[in-house]
């Protein structure tokens, strides 16, 4: 059984939601930690995480399934932002302090890295 509590309900709960039911277990999930949820069909709206506003974007322009993957997606980037983060991850937390280190090997490297412990930590266990 998954560690993470929201991995835990999404799998306990697993036929007996909607994707739009989900998606609210989620956005309550993302409450709990302080961020806000926002969804809309306009095109700038891009699925995202701000950590300094601690608000996700959410596209509507996609089918309810592929939103809901998307925002654990999302939520994976949030628990990757724990302690280790700045350790782990240090190309990356340079580069949102100069943005000239984002054309480095290094960033680019650990941008795909960090993007795949995204999924990884959310879609790989969430088997609805």
């Amino acid at each position: 059984m998954p560690k993470n509590k929201l991995i835990k309900n999404m799998v306990a709960t697993k036929g007996k939601l909607t994707w739009d039911q989900k998606i609210d277990k989620v956005e309550s999930w993302l409450s709990n930690r302080k961020f806000r949820l926002i969804r809309g069909n306009e095109k700038h709206i891009t699925d995202s995480v701000d950590f300094d506003l601690k608000i996700v974007l959410l596209s509507n322009r996609s089918k309810p399934e592929n939103q809901f993957y998307s925002l654990l997606h999302e939520c994976g980037h949030i628990l990757n932002r724990g302690k280790n983060f700045k350790r782990k991850y240090k190309a990356l937390n340079e580069a949102e302090q100069d943005p000239r280190k984002q054309t480095t090997f290094r960033y680019l490297t650990e941008e795909i890295e960090e993007e795949t412990e995204a999924w990884r930590r959310e879609i790989g266990r969430a088997h609805v």
